[in-house]
């Protein structure tokens, strides 16, 4: 094998291993970024390493003022099936939007069907923007301004073309680092509720020293296994653990922060990740989340908050 003939997307480095170009991995650069379930991005912690952040405020801004340019906006709408899964899809959207240049409003399709079920008391909305800031200023308004869009984008699985294309501005970062930047885009909190949730509070409760990485774990184990969409889906949470042990190494993280609804894994993983500190909110009742078949964690969550 020869490193300086078979980087197929990409160049051999000053150690003879290949460096990929953006959105390729394996050993050989020849593996697509979309297809390599292992793929990791280079350190973080180097200065031209992968994360960005001055990029990343760029992109920022570039998003918010296309998505708000009314004069050019399309409106699209969509099911709530769930916040992570919406907002992962909407953000999709945002990822569309930003990279064709027009602004974008967004409508629920069905005003029943959009009340977020975790939205808090005293937002007569009740959606997604009771916490997070408005993805776009632009009013919906049926036969004005732009193209309107009667698209439904359905989560989890039933599309995912909008995943694809990078703007030229991203480009030397790739497909993930655009990705996190219209997830980041949207997942934006309000700074009443970014005061509330206090997650800095959080860490210091759970030993977890601001400033430190660490990988994040989620075993979701209730209803992921016991309901109609998800069964089947839910996978033995040993495999979390290999999946961690991964990142870890990669990166030289020596912290897991733990979120599941199981009280095993939330009893067992620390034991088996050795020589890592793994944070868990131990005092919460994770028998309370305990349901019977076809019932799914938000409703209970919002029952007890």
């Amino acid at each position: 094998w020869d490193c300086s003939r078979h980087c197929i997307q990409g160049t051999c480095s000053d150690r003879g291993e290949c460096e990929c170009d953006p959105d390729w991995a394996g050993a050989q650069c020849d593996t697509p970024l979309l297809v390599s379930t292992r793929f990791l991005p280079p350190s973080l912690a180097s200065p031209d390493g992968w994360f960005d952040r001055a990029l990343l405020e760029h992109l920022h801004g570039w998003i918010a003022a296309t998505l708000n340019d009314c004069a050019r906006a399309d409106t699209f709408s969509f099911w709530n099936i769930g916040m992570a899964g919406t907002l992962l899809f909407v953000s999709g959207v945002v990822a569309i939007q930003a990279g064709r240049g027009r602004g974008a409003v967004f409508e629920p399709r069905d005003a029943a069907q959009m009340r977020w079920n975790m939205s808090p008391r005293g937002c007569s909305s009740g959606s997604f923007e009771c916490v997070l800031e408005p993805l776009s200023r632009c009013p919906f308004s049926p036969g004005a301004g732009g193209a309107q869009h009667g698209r439904s984008f359905t989560p989890p699985h039933s599309e995912v073309e909008h995943f694809l294309g990078v703007p030229p501005c991203a480009a030397r970062r790739g497909l993930l680092f655009w990705r996190l930047a219209a997830i980041l885009y949207t997942f934006r909190l309000r700074p009443e509720y970014a005061q509330r949730f206090d997650l800095p509070a959080l860490q210091r409760r759970v030993g977890w020293a601001p400033g430190e990485p660490a990988v994040g774990v989620h075993v979701r184990l209730g209803d992921s296994c016991k309901t109609h969409v998800r069964k089947g889906k839910c996978v033995d949470w040993l495999l979390h653990v290999e999946e961690a042990k991964h990142v870890a190494a990669k990166y030289g993280i020596r912290n897991v922060m733990l979120a599941t609804d199981d009280a095993q894994v939330a009893r067992e993983m620390p034991g088996r990740l050795p020589g890592m500190k793994v944070f868990v909110l131990d005092t919460y009742n994770r028998k309370s989340l305990d349901l019977p078949y076809n019932h799914y964690l938000e409703g209970a969550l919002k029952e007890r908050c």
